[in-house]
């Protein structure tokens, strides 16, 4: 039995060290090997550094598959983390809706977090890339009176982002505008040969 807890130790060790090393795969190799003895809390802190070596290597499918096999009781220590890991890969994987959706929650759910920032930056590239500016426009005037100055000037660059959207959705709108008018003109005119 210590000889097993000895190996254990050792294989983690060696995990860590392929980490440090960014040899991710071979460290999930060891921690998938470690998996098949391990128990509860154990193997739920297995499947979270599974979960992160996972998006290392850019296989999101997997680090998705690996947040959702960490127990409650060990989710509960990790949430903020496991959360955040669920929506990078879902944002990769372009899933925005469901991105959206965890950092809404991470938003509500962790208003004192040490990620506060992070949570809120990715919430307005977001909606940036996906052209719901309004709410980008919330979270950079919610954020900005409380945030540093390296963090005001992202904002900063994002607002400038967000004028620069907003303008593009004026001259659309004008040229829609513009465009609709010039067809009522020639439908009047049609209109009128017609009846000439």
């Amino acid at each position: 039995l210590f000889e097993n807890y000895l190996q254990n130790d050792y294989l983690l060790i060696l995990a860590k060290v392929y980490e440090k090393a960014y040899i991710y795969e071979e460290a999930n190799n060891i921690y998938e090997l470690l998996l098949e003895s391990a128990d509860g809390p154990q193997s739920s802190e297995l499947y979270y550094r599974l979960a992160i070596n996972a998006m290392y290597t850019k296989e999101y499918q997997q680090a998705l598959f690996f947040t959702k096999q960490i127990d409650q009781e060990t989710l509960n220590f990790f949430k903020e983390d496991v959360f955040f890991l669920q929506y990078l890969a879902n944002y990769s994987l372009g899933n925005y809706t469901k991105g959206a959706r965890i950092l809404l929650q991470m938003y509500t759910d962790f208003p004192e977090s040490g990620k506060r920032y992070e949570i809120i930056k990715n919430l307005v590239e977001l909606f940036i890339e996906t052209g719901q500016t309004d709410f980008s426009s919330y979270f950079v005037e919610r954020y900005y009176s409380f945030a540093s100055p390296t963090q005001r000037f992202a904002l900063d660059q994002y607002k400038r982002q967000l004028a620069m959207k907003q303008t593009e959705i004026t001259n659309s709108i004008s040229i829609i505008y513009n465009g609709v008018d010039a067809i009522l003109t020639f439908l009047d005119l049609l209109d009128q040969v017609e009846n000439n």
